[in-house]
C-alpha cells in the first residue's frame, strides 16, 4: 500500500533499521522484574542479574512497540485506522509516512522536505539505526526499486533464490510458465478428505515451504496466490502426493520452479 501511495503522490522512498531495538523498550513499573541465573556448572551459586528489555522476554516486543509508538505520536504522527503499522504526518505542505515492522521502517516522504530531516534527526537522538537511501531498498526480503519516473517495482529475487537453495538443494526440474496444473484442486480435495496424519519431518517441511510461498504470494508475487491458497488448505494433513510425486514434480516444486524461472517478475505501482 505504501509503495502505491509513493508512486501515486510522487513521494521518495527510503528505509531504516533500528539496531538492537528491543533494548530501547521501556519496562513499565507494573511489569514484574525478570532475573537471569548463572549457567549450569558455574562454581558460585545464588547469583543473578536483573534484566532490562532483552530479547526472549515475553513482554519485550510489547515494550518496544509501546516505546516506539509513543515516540512517533509525540513527534506528531497519527496512526492509520486501516493499517496500524502505517503512520502519517502532514506539515508545511509536505507529508511523511513511515511503515513500521518491528525494527524495520519503510519511509515515504515528499522529496527535499525538511520534515524528513527533522524526523531522522530526532530518531537518531533516541535510537541507533542504519539507513538505506532511495533506489534499491531491501525491506523484509523484498527489493523495492524506485525508478527515476516515480514508478515503484517490488520483487523478491534474492528471497526466492534463498528458499530454493533451502527447500530444493538438488535444484528444480524444468521450468513452468504456469504455477499450477489441473490436478492441484483434486490432490488438495483428496488430502482434505483423507485427513491422514503425515510423517513428522514431512509435515514440518511442507508447512515451512507453504509458509514461505504464502509470504511471497501476499507481498511481491500475487500471480501464485491461487496455487498457494490451495496448498494452505492441507497444512494439517499433506499427503505424499502433495509433497513428492514420482511421475511429475510436486505442486510446491512446480511453484518454486515457476518463481525461479520468473524471479525478476514484480508488482508494479505506476505514477
Amino acid at each position: 500500500m505504501l509503495c502505491c501511495i509513493a508512486a501515486t503522490c510522487g513521494l521518495e522512498l527510503s528505509a531504516a533499521d533500528i539496531t538492537q531495538a528491543y533494548h530501547y523498550g521501556e519496562v513499565p513499573e507494573s511489569q514484574p522484574p525478570a532475573y537471569c541465573r548463572l549457567p549450569d556448572g558455574y562454581r558460585r551459586k545464588g547469583h543473578c542479574a536483573r534484566t532490562g528489555n532483552i530479547y526472549g522476554h515475553p513482554a519485550s516486543a510489547l515494550n518496544w512497540y509501546t516505546t516506539f509508538h509513543l515516540f512517533l505520536i509525540a513527534f506528531g504522527f497519527s496512526r492509520s485506522s486501516a493499517d496500524p503499522c502505517l503512520y502519517s504526518l502532514h506539515k508545511d505542505g509536505a507529508v511523511l509516512h513511515p511503515l513500521v515492522y518491528i525494527d524495520d521502517l519503510l519511509i515515504a516522504a515528499t522529496p527535499g522536505s525538511k520534515i524528513k530531516e527533522e524526523f531522522i534527526k530526532a530518531m537518531g537522538e533516541r535510537f541507533a539505526f542504519t539507513q538505506q537511501a532511495a533506489g534499491d531498498i531491501d525491506f523484509l526480503d523484498m527489493i523495492v526499486e524506485q525508478r527515476s519516473n516515480g514508478d515503484t517495482h517490488v520483487h523478491a529475487k534474492p528471497y526466492i533464490e534463498k528458499c530454493v537453495r533451502r527447500f530444493l538443494p538438488g535444484g528444480v526440474h524444468g521450468h513452468y510458465s504456469v504455477p499450477a496444473d489441473k490436478l492441484l484442486p483434486k490432490l488438495c480435495a483428496e488430502a482434505a478428505a483423507k485427513r491422514t496424519v503425515p510423517d513428522k519431518n514431512m509435515h514440518k517441511r511442507y508447512q515451512s515451504m507453504v509458509g514461505a510461498l504464502l509470504y511471497l504470494a501476499t507481498t511481491a508475487r500475487p500471480d501464485v496466490a491461487y496455487a498457494v491458497g490451495m496448498l494452505t488448505r492441507c497444512m494439517a494433513w499433506p499427503t505424499q502426493e502433495l509433497c513428492l510425486r514420482a511421475d511429475l514434480p510436486a505442486p510446491h516444486e512446480r511453484l518454486w520452479s515457476h518463481l525461479l524461472g520468473q524471479r525478476v517478475r514484480c508488482s508494479q505501482h505506476r505514477r
